[in-house]
């Protein structure tokens, strides 16, 4: 595999860096319609580019594809599903929330390679 698109990326990524830098909190928060503003289209900018750093992406983890979750169990035994999903029908609701940090993390043994957190938390990284 040709890897001379690494040297262009590191390039592009400090030009980015130091256009990024110099942005108001104004011009993060300017909206770019359906939701996103620029400070979120970075943010979603810098997790492909870290998570592309663990290999081809899997379909539903794609753009277009990934749909926004908490995982609630992990590790159960397979013949546990049936019953799993019955709980989660009767026992998980709708609820309200707010997000705290969003952040790429490994399991099999726990590790967060990064967390972004947001201003109010006071949470930096891990």
């Amino acid at each position: 595999m040709n890897a001379s698109y690494l040297v262009e990326n590191d390039r592009e990524r400090a030009r980015l860096k130091s256009f990024v830098v110099r942005l108001t909190d104004e011009e993060l928060g300017r909206s770019l319609g359906d939701g996103w503003t620029v400070a979120a289209a970075l943010m979603h900018l810098v997790f492909w580019d870290r998570f592309a750093a663990f290999g081809p992406i899997p379909p539903y983890y794609r753009p277009g594809g990934w749909v926004p979750h908490c995982t609630l169990a992990m590790g159960f035994d397979a013949d546990l599903l049936p019953r799993v999903v019955e709980l989660c029908h009767r026992a998980v609701r709708p609820i309200r929330g707010r997000f705290e940090s969003i952040g790429l993390v490994e399991y099999g043994p726990r590790r967060e390679h990064f967390v972004f957190g947001f201003a109010d938390t006071g949470r930096a990284g891990p």
